[in-house]
C-alpha cells in the first residue's frame, strides 16, 4: 500500500495543444505499459503541474515521464518531480 499515491508534481512541461484550460480533467499515464487514468491537472505558482489521480497509481517515481491525453490524443507531457 505504501507504493501507491494519488498525486504528484511534474516539471519541464511540454504541451502540444495550445488551448488547455487549467485546471483540467484529463487522462494521465505514468508508464508506457500502464493504462491512462483520470486526473485533475493544474499549473502551480512555480510553473509546474500538480497532478491528482482519481485512483492511486503504483510507484510514481521522480524522473519518470508523465503524459496527458484528451480523447485518445496526446496533448503533452512532463517529468515527475
Amino acid at each position: 500500500d505504501a507504493l501507491y499515491s494519488n498525486r504528484c508534481t511534474a516539471h519541464s512541461i511540454n504541451l502540444l495543444k495550445d488551448d488547455v484550460a487549467f485546471p483540467a480533467n484529463i487522462m494521465a499515464q505514468i508508464r508506457y505499459n500502464s493504462k491512462p487514468s483520470l486526473a485533475k491537472i493544474e499549473i502551480n505558482a512555480d510553473d509546474e503541474i500538480n497532478i491528482e489521480f482519481e485512483n492511486p497509481q503504483l510507484a510514481i517515481t521522480p524522473g519518470q515521464s508523465i503524459v496527458f491525453y484528451e480523447d485518445n490524443t496526446l496533448i503533452g507531457g512532463a517529468i515527475i518531480k
